[in-house]
């Protein structure tokens, strides 16, 4: 059962990793758009979780564009089922 949707639970996540900048530091603003979320069938008994992510680093103030970076991960689930997805 999900707590929460997934790209809810990457937010928690990533607030929880990223630590806010040392006062006086200007501050980037980094934005996450979750773009792939599933789990592959490749065979009938075997399967792979994905996730994909674009990200966009920010200038707090303006919003000026500093960087941006596409990510992607897949990995062999622990099954072909719901319970190996997880």
């Amino acid at each position: 059962r999900w707590a929460a949707p997934p790209s809810a639970l990457l937010a928690q996540r990533l607030h929880a990793l990223l630590a806010p900048p040392p006062a006086g530091v200007p501050g980037r603003r980094l934005e996450v758009e979750l773009t792939e979320f599933e789990q592959r069938f490749t065979t009938p008994d075997r399967a792979a979780a994905r996730i994909a992510a674009r990200t966009l680093l920010r200038e707090r103030r303006g919003g000026a564009l500093l960087a941006s970076r596409d990510f992607a991960l897949e990995v062999p689930a622990a099954g072909a089922d719901v319970d190996g997805g997880v």
